[in-house]
This record gives C-alpha cells, structure tokens and sequence, in this order.
C-alpha cells in the first residue's frame, strides 16, 4: 500500500541551519505517518506510538533549538516569546493524547494531524525561520538589532511563501489520494474497497477545504484589529512621514486579505464547489460601481477612466453581479496598475444575441506596458503574472487572471488578450446572460449601500445598547472604540455563554435590554450560532449581526439559519459596520 504524503517537504520551510532542518524534516515525517494510518486503517498502538514520538521530538528538538537562540540573543524577547509557542505545543500534544478513551481514535488522530499541519506551516514560516534569519546575520557579523530587524522585513514576505506551501501540499496530496484509489481497485478487484477509496478521498477533500477555512479566520482575525486600529490612527492628525508610512502598512494589509480571498476562490473553484447566482443585474449601474472603486489608484497614477456602454444593451440581464464585478476589477486593476500614462477604457457590449440570452463581452483596453508575445498564452493560467518580464512585474499570487478564465467559464463564456509591447493590451471575458424583463429607463436593479453622514450616525446611534460577543482581546477593544465613538453603550461577553446569559439578564423586568448584537462565530464554551439559536429560543427579537472572520458563503447561510440577521466578514472597515448597523438599529 502507497504511503499517503500528506505534507512533503519545501524548500519554503527551510531555516539555513542544518540541525533545525532535519529535525523539522522528522516532525513531517510523523505526520505524514499518521494520516497515512489515518486514511488507510486507523489503529490506536500506531497513535500511542506517535505521541511517543511527539514528546521525544519536543524533547529534542526545543532543547537543541533554543540552546542556538540563547547563544546568540540570550533573554531577548524573541527567544522567551519562542520558548513559550514551544510550551504550548507540548500542553496540546498532552491534552490531544488526554482525548484518547473520550473520543474514537480517528477523531483524536485527525485532531493530532490539523494541529500538526497548522504547527508546520505557521511556526516554521513565522517564528523558526524568523529566529534564524536573525542568528545566521549575527554570526556573519551583523549587530543583533540589525540582524532582528533585517530578519522581521524578511519574515513580512513570507505570505506568498506559506501561501505556495499550502498549495504544494494540497496538489500532492491529490495525487497521492488518487494514486491511493488506483492501487486499491489494482489490487483488491472490489467495489466495496473502491468505494471505500472514494470516500476517503472525499474525507481528505472536507479536509482540505477545512484547512484552508481555518487558516482564512486565522489571518482575517488578526487582520482585523491591525487594519481597524490603523484606521482609527489614520483619524487623526499625523505629519506627511507618518502618514505615507500608515498607508503603506494599510495597503499591505488589505493586500493580504485579497490574496487570502483569492486563495479561497480558487480552492472552491478547484473543488468544483463554486456557485454562481443568477439576478436581475443593471450592466449600466455595475460599471459606474466599478468606475468608482478603480478612481483612486487611477488619479493617484493621473491615468484616465473611460467607459462606453453598448446602446443595444437590453437594460436588464440575469446573472451574478458579485463574480461579474470581481471579474471586470481583476482585469480593470491590472491595467491601471500597468498603464504609467494614458487612458484605461471599459467596455460593455453584445458579442451575440438570442432569443432568451445574451453574450455580453466585458473589456478592459488600456495604453500600458503592453505584454511580450511569448508571455500571453501564459496569462490566464495559475499563478502567473501579468506584467512579468517587464519592469512593471509586482508581487501577487498570479490568482486573478485565473479566477477570471474560470469564473467566465462558469458564466457559460470565455476570456481572452491582445497586446503590443510599449502600446497597450486589451483583456476581455464574456458572459451568457438571461434576458429579463425590461425596465423603465434609467431604473437601477442593484440598489447602492445607502450612505449615512457622521451626524445621523451620532444621532441613530448615541445611547443604544450593544452586546459585543467576541473573545480576541485586540478586536474587543478595536470594537468598544468604534462603537463608543458614536455614542453607544458597549457590553462585552467573551464566549457564547455569557453573551446569552448578560441577554436574558437585560430582558428581565425593571432592566434595559440590548438594542443590537454583534456576535462572532467561533468562541470557547459556546459558539456564535448556538448563541444565537438560544437566544431566538428564549424569544430575543432584537437584531443579531454576525462579524466574523469565517468568510465561506455556507458561513454566512450558517448565521442566517440560526437566526442572525445579516453577516459582516472580519476585517471590518469601521464604515461598513456604522452602515450595516444603521440597517438594523431602531430610531
């Protein structure tokens, strides 16, 4: 039987220092024995045996490790804040080994295996190779702080890094599964087995799609304070240095969130899990949307936007204003990040007309850098870039272009280039668009989020109470300023336990209750949804708003199941959340 490399090794994970490596390299190994017995025939001797192998590992291995930092840095921060990561591992693995006897030892083994894939690709990439960077600098004679500080800056780059990582594991471990259900139907010749192959591979599809939801809300979550206490420091008075040096760290944050909701799309759209929605939809009212979201970074480059609109355009279609959006700024976003001078043109017109449909072609012409001939059949595919092989390449995940190809495809349409080097390029995709029923001219489908001015939000909100059930300390407190900042009265319950006892507490009689609640979806003791159901039992009609950094649509369907009312995905501008409560919250 083929073993089941769940977690090969890559170069991403190596720290330069041999000792660490191929320790590392045995962490791995462990683990990708343990989900080979997990798939395969899941046996308790083999787990005891491997958390045998745990505890010698820690043994080891923290102690050889941390013998490297202390030499060079001593009782430096980042060696005690090292040492306790260390201590937490070695309380989980203790605490997973104390779950065998409570749980079926599959459970416990695919426990181990989540918290050991998570370990892998997060400590290694953030914290050891981090540490290391900083070690192998001060050994070639850098002074400690500049080797810390050289070392932080490169540790920022890693994203793209833990991002490639992920991905790498996840295609071999496709390969691997399918290789696994060959060998079975090779060797047995059994439709019971060959069945019992497929539904193991399905068990490692959930898998996957969980590790990449986990790793989603391990980023937004952290994401969401840094973004939201930026914003509040962005409010107030700051020199020209401060202020470019703010943006920039802003920027890079929402940079990240946009690769971490690409990674997403492309996962699900690999799974063959990706829906598209079908609604009326006012091409006319979707391009002006767009236009607005692309006319900063246009005036900033001093980049015209132009947008012409097809008249034979039947005014309403059928189709999925999200995805077509997402599309048209994917391909929008990458010529006005090309074009140094010039004009970037949006076009919206009818490749081909039917009875019932539309083929609506979207396209983006600009007077860019324009693209190498031997460069465009590669655009389309997964991570490449456009603009690489020019001076203009930048980083990113080479997701977009990708997701546009599928999401076309999806769309019952097809994408397509055109380009002169130094002239310009023309992207385009099409779409199969139901016709709908005609309407009124100048009549817009897709309603824009109502804006609301700093006085009416004072003046709706000054008073109201609100119960913040969240237990991330930073998003605690990023979330008592915004609220408090316009009059409202916060609460705040860590877990879902308390949030709905301080509820029923408010309800009783002689006291105040809660005007509104913001609930988060994963807390200890009680999650956000059964809060929400116990609340909705006991007969809480108040607005429950779900924000959270569970960012699925099956998440948002989830909330709104159990009784919430609407659904804010972390992080969240402080802007969007007034205007979501004002949707919400009573006069």
């Amino acid at each position: 039987m083929p073993t089941l490399d769940i977690f090969p090794w890559s170069h991403n994970l190596d720290t330069g220092i041999e000792l660490i490596d191929t320790q590392h390299k045995g962490l791995v190994d462990l683990l990708n024995i343990l989900v080979n017995h997990l798939t395969i025939d899941s046996d308790a001797p083999t787990l005891n045996a491997i958390f045998d192998q745990l505890h010698e590992y820690a043994r080891v291995h923290f102690r050889d490790e941390e013998a490297i930092w202390e030499e060079v840095m001593g009782a430096d921060d980042w060696a005690h804040e090292h040492e306790r990561e260390h201590c937490h591992f070695s309380a989980r693995i203790l605490a997973l080994k104390a779950e065998q006897g409570v749980k079926p030892i599959e459970q416990v083994m695919e426990d181990v295996a989540a918290f050991l894939s998570h370990w892998l690709a997060l400590h290694i990439l953030e914290s050891d190779k981090r540490l290391a960077r900083a070690v192998l600098s001060f050994r070639q004679g850098t002074p400690l702080d500049e080797a810390k500080h050289l070392a932080q800056l490169a540790t920022q780059e890693d994203s793209k890094n833990l991002i490639s990582t992920v991905l790498h594991m996840y295609d071999s471990l496709s390969k691997r599964t399918l290789h696994l259900a060959k060998e079975i139907a090779r060797r047995k010749k059994s439709e019971a087995l060959l069945r019992q192959a497929r539904e193991k591979a399905l068990q490692v599809s959930e898998a996957k799609g969980n590790f990449l939801a986990n790793m989603s809300h391990e980023i937004r979550t952290p994401m969401n304070a840094i973004l939201g206490f930026c914003d509040l420091i962005h409010s107030r008075p700051l020199d020209p240095t401060q202020l470019a040096h703010l943006n920039k760290v802003m920027e890079a944050g929402r940079h990240l969130v946009h690769v971490v909701n690409d990674i997403l799309d492309y996962s699900k759209i690999e799974a063959g899990k990706f829906e598209i929605s079908s609604q009326a939809v006012d091409l006319r009212a979707l391009l002006a949307a767009v236009m607005s979201m692309l006319e900063q970074n246009a005036a900033a480059k001093n980049v015209r936007l132009l947008a012409t609109v097809d008249p034979q355009l039947p005014f309403v279609l059928h189709g999925d204003p999200v995805r077509i959006t997402q599309s048209l700024l994917n391909l929008a976003n990458n010529s006005v990040k090309f074009t140094p001078e010039g004009s970037v043109h949006l076009k919206i017109s009818i490749a081909e007309n039917a009875d019932t449909s539309s083929l609506v072609r979207f396209e983006v012409e600009d007077t860019g850098v324009g693209i190498e001939p031997d460069d465009l059949g590669r655009l389309f595919q997964p991570f490449q870039q456009v603009g690489s092989g020019t001076s203009q390449a930048t980083s990113s995940t080479g997701l977009g272009l990708s997701i546009t190809r599928h999401l076309a495809e999806l769309m019952g349409g097809e994408v397509g280039v055109s380009s002169v080097p130094k002239v310009g390029s023309k992207f385009w995709f099409t779409a199969r668009m139901p016709h709908g029923v005609d309407a009124l001219p100048g009549l817009q489908i897709t309603e824009p989020m109502p804006q609301f001015t700093p006085e009416a939000i004072q003046l709706r909100m000054r008073g109201k109470r609100v119960l913040l059930a969240e237990d991330e300390a930073f998003n605690q407190e990023l979330a008592v300023i915004q609220l408090e900042a316009v009059g409202m009265e916060v609460h705040v319950a860590d877990d879902g336990l308390k949030a709905v006892a301080m509820v029923r507490a408010s309800e009783q009689p002689g006291a105040r209750t809660y005007d509104l609640v913001l609930m988060d979806m994963q807390m200890p003791h009680m999650d956000g949804l059964q809060a929400t159901r116990a609340l909705r039992e006991s007969g809480f009609i108040k607005p429950i708003i779900a924000m959270t950094a569970n960012a699925f649509s099956e998440d948002r369907q989830k909330c709104l199941s159990a009784g919430m009312d609407s659904f804010i995905t972390k992080p969240v501008e402080t802007q969007m959340l007034f205007r979501e409560i004002m949707q919400w919250i009573r006069e």
